[in-house]
């Protein structure tokens, strides 16, 4: 297992995941409140499923937890999954392409902290 070296220049990802998490939680809202919601289900999961690795990931590199790279990694992973998914309906959904927009700028920061360890 990898340690993580402790380092100040983790703010931008602890930042990017926070933000991630928030569009995550507001797209997975405005999607159950959508007319064609249950066109939306996967959305709604990958969403809930992102904010949660986005928490915990912000929350290990806060703490400079022993599993924060394997946090971090789980977060970029199930960031792609939930940008590749949002862009299936960013078109229709405006709260998607946001989701999307966060979730690359989340796997961006997070695949800095990984090359710092």
């Amino acid at each position: 297992m990898a340690m993580l070296v402790p380092n100040a220049s983790f703010g931008p990802a602890i930042q990017a995941a926070l933000n991630c998490l928030q569009a995550c939680e507001s797209c997975a809202k405005r999607c159950l409140e959508a007319p064609e919601v249950s066109e939306l289900t996967q959305v709604v999961s990958l969403s809930w499923e992102c904010a949660a690795a986005c928490d915990g990931a912000a929350k290990a590199l806060l703490r400079e937890s022993q599993y924060a790279l394997e946090w971090v990694t789980l977060c970029a992973s199930v960031c792609q999954a939930c940008a590749l998914e949002c862009d299936r309906h960013a078109l229709a959904q405006v709260c998607c392409a946001q989701c999307a927009a966060a979730c690359r700028v989340c796997i961006e920061a997070c695949s800095k902290v990984t090359l710092l360890s």
